[in-house]
């Protein structure tokens, strides 16, 4: 399961776009149209999959880009990732190459005769995730849930990691909580502690749950909280393209709403 800040990136990129620099001949949406965005997370312990590839057409609808030769590199491997064939611009590496922790893992790809490119480092491995009851009631006022996960700060001497919870519904179709309104089936939450406290707030439908910890280097903090200066650090680390490629460490459990 692909970590969901694809959600979040064109948000993002208007953003970033909006900020930089535009030649008179060059709108913004022209911008968008000559970039390739790479959506990409690589979670310790799984394959390497759910690679989407696309452009933006203004603030529109995305183009899935099919056709392209994505490699990763890692420790003197070179992978030519394959595309899905029934979902277009979605590319997998093979299944018996699982993504390493506290492994440097390097993207290449060409689109429009530029060369695009990326380099992360994954975390430690993440080991479980404790919640400290089973289920929330959308009747109880204040009704909370504690977690709490391996701390990877613990053993060094700053802040490198912080944790970006998912609440995802299993069923196909959830009943929505009623005071919610919105799009999307995920929502999310962001701790710089290994511990978190959800309410009934923090759900979006009833039902059975995924809660997906992940650990990510505080580098790419800017691709999931607001900053005060979104042109320092940018909504992106790929280079001559846009979006994210970044290793994470992930745990779940599940959890039920009532």
């Amino acid at each position: 399961m692909n970590l969901s800040i694809q959600h979040i990136s064109p948000y993002l990129l208007c953003i970033a776009l909006i900020f930089s620099a535009c030649t008179k001949e060059e709108s913004i949406s022209e911008q968008f149209e000559s970039k390739l965005v790479i959506d990409a997370s690589l979670e310790t312990g799984s394959p390497i999959q759910d690679i989407h590839a696309h452009t933006l057409i203004g603030n529109g609808p995305e183009q899935m880009i099919e056709g392209l030769e994505i490699f990763i590199l890692s420790e003197g491997e070179n992978i030519l990732l394959s595309e899905d064939p029934e979902s277009p611009g979605v590319y997998h590496g093979p299944a018996e190459t699982i993504i390493a922790p506290e492994t440097e893992y390097s993207l290449r790809v060409n689109y429009k005769e530029t060369a695009i490119s990326a380099t992360t480092i994954t975390p430690p491995s993440l080991e479980s995730v404790q919640t400290s009851k089973d289920f929330l009631e959308v009747d109880i006022q204040g009704d909370l849930v504690f977690l709490s996960w391996d701390d990877l700060n613990e053993d060094i001497s700053f802040n490198q990691f912080f944790y970006v919870i998912e609440l995802v519904p299993e069923e196909d179709d959830p009943e929505a909580i009623m005071r919610f309104s919105g799009g999307g089936m995920t929502s999310t939450v962001v701790s710089y502690q290994a511990e978190a406290t959800l309410s009934i707030d923090d759900f979006l439908y009833y039902g059975s749950h995924l809660i997906k910890v992940y650990a990510i280097d505080k580098q790419y903090e800017h691709l999931f909280a607001p900053q005060d200066d979104i042109t320092v650090d940018g909504p992106t680390n790929i280079q001559g393209g846009y979006g994210y490629f970044l290793g994470v460490s992930a745990v779940q459990t599940s959890f039920e709403i009532r």
